[in-house]
């Protein structure tokens, strides 16, 4: 059987061609579908190409992880009590991935206390953990990440709210920190422009922000 001819699908040899998203170009069978739920970013198709997988930003089979991804990493986060969690947690990521005993880590768990008891004088002088996260949001949404190494590890924003946490009482909320905790909760998405729920997501922060 002769190959078939160049820029054909792999898998069932229908003509692709090439779209753009915000700067990545990237190529998909003439036969995918635009999924109209997903209206503005990234225009990711839903495939009916039977060689179609949907593509995540981190490589995983596990279904804790990849549960993780498609409903919770980067989704709007607006629960008090959900953001003071992601704080603590992300606060010292590092440690805690490596640490079988971090329960017992005493710096960890001061740190938890005074977040707890920054997150209350907040509320005491009328304001909320929620209004002074997300008033570090990017006016502009950034491009989206073509890869995981095209995410940054602190932006201007997050050195901002970083310096602004430390000022209330927060523990563990250096740049990096505070920008993981931007990507967690919604407040930046960097899903990559592939994702497959890059476009949810996105979705959702766009309701969010218009709901502040």
């Amino acid at each position: 059987m002769p190959s078939p001819p160049a820029g054909l699908c792999d898998s069932c040899r229908h003509q692709r061609v090439v779209r753009n998203t915000r700067g990545s170009s990237f190529s998909l069978c003439r036969r995918s579908k635009e999924d109209d739920r997903f209206p503005r970013y990234p225009r990711i198709p839903v495939l009916d190409c039977p060689g179609y997988e949907p593509q995540r930003c981190w490589d995983t089979a596990d279904p804790l992880y990849v549960a993780y991804h498609d409903e919770e990493w980067g989704r709007p986060v607006r629960a008090e009590n959900l953001l003071l969690e992601r704080l603590c947690l992300e606060g010292d990521v590092a440690r805690l991935m490596g640490d079988a005993g971090i329960v017992r880590n005493r710096a960890k768990i001061e740190a938890t206390i005074a977040n707890a008891r920054a997150t209350a004088a907040l509320h005491d002088a009328g304001e909320t953990l929620g209004a002074l996260l997300w008033s570090f949001a990017p006016d502009t949404p950034p491009p989206a990440p073509a890869t995981l190494q095209d995410m940054p590890a602190a932006t201007p924003q997050s050195t901002a709210l970083a310096r602004e946490l430390k000022r209330r009482g927060f523990r563990f909320v250096g740049p990096t920190t505070a920008y993981a905790l931007m990507q967690a909760t919604g407040i930046v998405n960097d899903h990559l422009a592939r994702c497959v729920v890059r476009g949810a997501v996105q979705a959702q922060i766009d309701a969010a922000r218009a709901a502040r």
